[in-house]
């Protein structure tokens, strides 16, 4: 309302300039009557009427295009800031695979590494698996000759008791001999007896020495050997201690590279995982990269579209701006000849002033009417104008949102640049993967080698051990019977003294005799020299026998024989 009063106040404005710019007073206007003239600029005013609502129906339907254009760069400007939020994680992401990529290829290198450092050690300690067999071995057969070290002593308590049977044997063979002793003394052959005895004991202690040489020799022999074996097996001993660490430390190397390979093998896992998650992702984003880019240029051939139809409506608006100004300038052209007849008229129609002011009336419509077209003409300019810088600005938004998809189009580019790169990558890593389970079967293939290496150094070692099984079961029975000897040796010894001292005791009472009767024969050849002597200086009488002859030689002899069993 405000607007239309506002064209009412400047109609009549324009109505009063022109009266005075005319001369003519306002009691004294006069206008022409209705003509032909008058009928075309009706009818021409209601066409520019019917233009007019035409353009604005166009207008209100482009501003409602506008708007929806408005809606849709908002929409547009939102995803694309999701989109950068989008980008910028997955450029997060990607530097922290890449990361992780790095950290796994140097674990890759590390467990490689670690695994040639395992095979060098596995295949220098092929030998410490044979030991640690042998070792195990060794440790069976010293728990069996701990069993057979306790059964030898249940052995030599059961000799401590057969010695002490022996011991009451000897008592009872000393009682014995004793009795034999009464009983040559009895006899009254004692010297014979004796002599014989001597002759017997001095033949059967030769044999004894002689034996005892020999078994003390084969008891020094068995010695050697025995001291022998226990140096084989204090060296067996250090050998397995030697070989249950190097077992240990294998088995710790071993237990190690288990623990390493299941952790590559897990992270082999969780790489598969990571990387089957990034190819979901990729192809998810390369199906949102492909649905962006249909959807940026549908909105580019609707953009497109909805230019041109803005530039048709433009050059439709400026060909009706032209046709209206045309028309502006014929009204004007005619307002001039109106005026022109008009104040030709003006003198000759003085006296009809009462038709004149429903011609003024008219008049004053007539401009009223162009003033109200002017209005439109700048109004439409003015919507022309907006429209034109509308044009601008939809020009500007769509080189700005071509720049951003062809900045879409190059972090595209990028992110297919760095698929392909992580593709590869993935591809490396997967054939590093395949290298190093080929590297781990060739382990595993190496170690069933060494198996079966220390299995025969095992066989081996289980033939060495029957072997030294054998040798120990010789070396026990060598023991036992130089124990068996050396009980022997010891009763014979025992026996031995117990002979010499009851023959020293038995030599001791015989020198005893001999003396006694060797005095008693001295005396007895005193007497018989003085007898002698006396008988010498007497006449010898015919029925007086010789004295009998004297076994002095004998007598030496015995004595002899005495000496040297003593001495014995």
């Amino acid at each position: 309302m405000e607007k239309l009063f506002q064209d009412d106040k400047d109609g009549a404005l324009v109505d009063n300039n022109i009266q005075i710019a005319a001369g003519i007073s306002i009691t004294e206007a006069k206008y022409p009557a209705a003509s032909s003239s008058v009928a075309c600029l009706n009818k021409q005013l209601r066409e520019l009427e019917v233009r007019y609502h035409r353009t604005r129906g166009n207008l209100e339907k482009a501003m409602l295009k506008n708007e929806h254009v408005q809606k849709e760069l908002r929409k547009l400007r939102g995803e694309n800031q999701l989109l950068e939020k989008e980008l910028h994680k997955k450029k997060g992401l990607l530097e922290r695979v890449a990361a992780d990529k790095k950290q796994v290829e140097a674990q890759a290198i590390a467990n490689r590494d670690y695994a040639k450092r395992i095979e060098q050690k596995i295949a220098m300690g092929a030998k410490g698996h044979a030991a640690a067999s042998r070792n195990a071995e060794l440790l069976a057969r010293i728990r069996e000759l701990e069993a057979q070290d306790v059964k030898q002593r249940s052995a030599f308590a059961a000799k401590e008791d057969e010695l002490q049977d022996a011991v009451e044997r000897i008592a009872i063979l000393k009682r014995s001999l004793e009795i034999r002793l009464r009983d040559m003394m009895l006899e009254g052959s004692l010297h014979n007896g004796m002599i014989f005895e001597i002759a017997r004991l001095q033949q059967l202690n030769e044999g004894l020495s002689m034996q005892i040489a020999a078994e003390v020799d084969r008891v020094h022999a068995l010695q050697s050997m025995v001291e022998k074996r226990d140096k084989e097996l204090a060296e067996m001993d250090r050998m397995r201690i030697e070989a249950e660490r190097r077992v240990a430390e294998r088995e710790t190397d071993l237990a190690n590279a288990n623990e390493q390979l299941l952790l590559a093998r897990k992270q082999t896992d969780e790489l598969a995982d990571e990387k089957k998650m990034l190819m979901t992702y990729v192809q998810d984003q390369a199906e949102m990269r492909l649905k962006a880019e249909a959807s940026i240029k549908q909105l580019q051939t609707t953009h497109k579209r909805e230019l041109d139809a803005l530039q048709l409506q433009l050059q439709a608006k400026d060909a009706s701006e032209r046709d209206v100004r045309h028309e502006l300038a014929s009204h004007q052209q005619a307002y001039d000849k109106i005026l022109q007849a008009y104040n030709i008229t003006q003198d000759a129609l003085s006296h009809e002033r009462s038709g004149t002011e429903s011609l003024r009336a008219l008049i004053q419509e007539k401009t009223f009417a162009m003033e109200k077209l002017e209005q439109e003409l700048r109004n439409a300019q003015d919507d022309a104008q907006l429209w034109q810088h509308q044009a601008e600005d939809f020009g500007c938004k769509l080189s700005l949102i071509e720049t951003e998809a062809v900045g879409f189009k190059e972090t595209i580019r990028t992110l297919q640049s760095q698929l392909s790169v992580q593709e590869g990558l993935a591809s490396q890593y997967a054939d590093d993967i395949q290298k190093l389970k080929g590297q781990i079967a060739q382990s595993a293939a190496d170690f069933d080698a060494l198996t079966n290496e220390r299995n025969e150094a095992a066989r081996a070692m289980n033939e060495a051990v029957t072997i030294s099984a054998m040798a120990l079961d010789d070396q026990q029975t060598l023991k036992q019977q130089i124990q068996m000897q050396q009980g022997q040796i010891e009763q014979l010894k025992q026996s031995k003294t117990l002979l010499q001292n009851a023959m020293l005791e038995q030599l001791a009472g015989v020198r005893k005799q001999l003396q006694l009767e060797r005095i008693g024969r001295l005396t007895a050849e005193g007497k018989v020299q003085q007898s002698r002597e006396s008988s010498a200086s007497m006449p010898l009488s015919p029925s007086q026998p010789p004295p009998p002859p004297t076994d002095e030689p004998t007598v030496q002899a015995e004595l002899s024989l005495l000496d040297l069993a003593s001495s014995r």
